[in-house]
C-alpha cells in the first residue's frame, strides 16, 4: 500500500494511469461519464475538479459526474468549475438505496 497525500482521496494523479490503455496496441477508451463518488475531505474541490476536467479536455471522458454528496457541496462544486471554467458536473446519482426507498413510501 502506498503512502503520501496521493494515497487516499481524490487528488489529481489517480484520474490518468486508470484511463490510459495497459499496451500502446489497444484503442484509446473513452469513458462516457466518470463520476467520484463521495465527498472527499481532505482534498480541495478545485484540485478534483481541475483533474476532471483534464480528464474531458484530453478526450478520455465526455461528461463528468457526481455521487453521494449534499447539495451544498454539488452547488459548491458547480460554482468552483463555472468561475475556473472547467467542466460542470453533468449527473448526479443521489444516495437513495432500496431500503432508504421502502422507508420513504411509509
Amino acid at each position: 500500500m502506498t503512502t503520501g497525500p496521493n494515497a487516499m482521496g481524490y487528488p489529481a494523479r489517480p484520474y490518468s494511469p486508470p484511463l490510459t490503455p495497459a499496451s500502446s496496441a489497444s484503442k484509446p477508451i473513452t469513458w462516457t461519464c466518470i463520476r467520484p463518488h463521495r465527498w472527499d475531505y481532505r482534498t480541495p474541490i478545485e484540485e478534483t475538479l481541475e483533474a476532471l476536467h483534464d480528464v474531458v479536455k484530453s478526450g478520455k471522458a465526455r461528461y463528468i459526474g457526481a455521487s453521494s454528496m449534499w447539495a451544498w457541496q454539488f452547488s459548491k462544486a458547480l460554482y468552483a468549475a463555472k468561475l475556473h471554467g472547467w467542466t460542470p458536473f453533468a449527473t448526479m446519482q443521489n444516495t437513495t438505496t432500496c431500503s432508504t426507498a421502502k422507508k420513504s413510501e411509509r
